[in-house]
């Protein structure tokens, strides 16, 4: 499962309704689920973070969270080559979209509602907001 900034963005600022995201946190700490960044992910989420007035020992140790639980990837040639041709008006939103899918990721977690209009139909990666991927997961308890 590939997180995008604002799911992290999510965990360094408390913003409301966001419990789903902190869940995921959890399952992956526990390794019930693996999940991925990218570093851009990381450095956008700092900056986003501080720009909202998030403590910095907040947003610090969530980045060590991360470090020691989640895979880190990076956006490469390719991907920005891809985000190029298919941004559909959000290179970033491209970019990292390309990146999480060349890591064989099967969802795309996000609050971007511009992304999950744009995959709805998607085969291999689905992008699905935290609260439906923990209805997922219950449902396939069940």
């Amino acid at each position: 499962m590939f997180l995008d900034t604002n799911i992290l963005v999510d965990l360094a600022t408390d913003r409301q309704g966001t419990m789903a995201s902190q869940v995921v946190l959890s399952m992956v700490k526990r390794q019930a689920l693996e999940a991925q960044v990218t570093t851009q992910s990381i450095i956008d989420t700092v900056y986003i973070a501080h720009r909202q007035g998030a403590a910095y020992e907040k947003v610090e140790s969530l980045i060590n969270e991360i470090r020691q639980y989640v895979n880190i990837g990076y956006i490469d040639s390719f991907s920005i080559k891809w985000a190029l041709e298919h941004h559909s008006g959000d290179f970033e939103d491209a970019a990292q979209y390309e990146a999480a899918y060349s890591s064989s990721c099967d969802y795309y977690l996000t609050r971007d509602k511009g992304i999950l209009s744009r995959t709805e139909n998607a085969n291999v990666m689905k992008a699905i907001t935290p609260e439906d991927f923990m209805g997922l997961m219950m449902a396939q308890e069940n």
